[in-house]
């Protein structure tokens, strides 16, 4: 069975913005 999406979309988004904020200080680092 599928997961429910109340447990997977904000997982998911916390998982986003996790990455965006990594990405973005591994860019301005490598700036």
């Amino acid at each position: 069975a599928p997961p429910p999406r109340r447990d997977s979309a904000p997982f998911s988004a916390r998982l986003e913005r996790e990455t965006c904020e990594r990405v973005l200080g591994g860019s301005r680092h490598g700036l």
